[in-house]
């Protein structure tokens, strides 16, 4: 594949290497026979932690439902929370927090911000950092989350996928680019959501098993 349609280019050629981030990722090289070097932050291992609840949560439920069989409550509370996150996410994060395209009450702002959190995409300062820096450099090696090739090669497009749509959440580059959220961080609603995202995060794991464990 020809180095123009990559996002795999030359460090030398991209134009956000004077952008502050934070935190600067916690890197550790492992040596030989292993030769690998992990790059990772807080919020990173932390959705990288619920991603594995997730999975486990997710071959559990399998393994349930093939032996208990599934009812209408299992279907509603993921109905319900899906419903809450992809609010959070879409109408949330996206819309009012990184677009600021509408405006709302403050307990709307708030509610909204924690269901964001549940879907455990990262802090509102994190993901709109991200998703206005893709808007400033869509599809180009400055780019946090293009779905464009990714390297070369037949797999190229693939590895380029699932850096756009997942990757881009969980591996060791998942910053915060402070530049694109100064208006954000004066915001007292956002700083104090953002301020307690791991409680949120577990909220969205804990309460729904709760409100089987409560109805059963």
């Amino acid at each position: 594949m020809p180095a123009e349609t990559s996002i795999a280019m030359s460090p030398e050629l991209r134009r956000d290497l004077s952008e502050p981030r934070l935190p600067l990722p916690l890197r550790i090289s492992l040596p030989w026979p292993i030769r690998r070097v992990f790059r990772f932050n807080h919020v990173t291992l932390l959705l990288r932690i619920a991603l594995g609840a997730e999975v486990v949560g997710t071959v559990a439920s399998v393994w349930w439902f093939a032996v208990h069989g599934i009812g209408w409550m299992e279907i509603a509370v993921l109905a319900f929370m899906f419903m809450l996150s992809a609010l959070g996410i879409t109408v949330g994060y996206h819309r009012m927090f990184a677009h600021r395209s509408l405006r709302a009450r403050p307990w709307v702002r708030f509610v909204l911000g924690i269901w964001g959190a549940m879907g455990m995409q990262g802090p509102i300062l994190y993901w709109v950092s991200i998703h206005r820096k893709h808007h400033r450099y869509p599809d180009a090696p400055e780019d946090p989350h293009s779905p464009r090739p990714l390297g070369n090669g037949r797999f190229a497009a693939a590895r380029g996928a699932i850096h756009g749509f997942v990757g881009w959440i969980v591996d060791g580059s998942f910053c915060l680019y402070s530049d694109y959220i100064k208006d954000l961080r004066r915001d007292a609603i956002v700083r104090f959501v953002d301020r307690y995202y791991p409680v949120w995060v577990l909220a969205g794991i804990v309460l729904p098993g709760f409100a089987g464990w409560a109805w059963y």
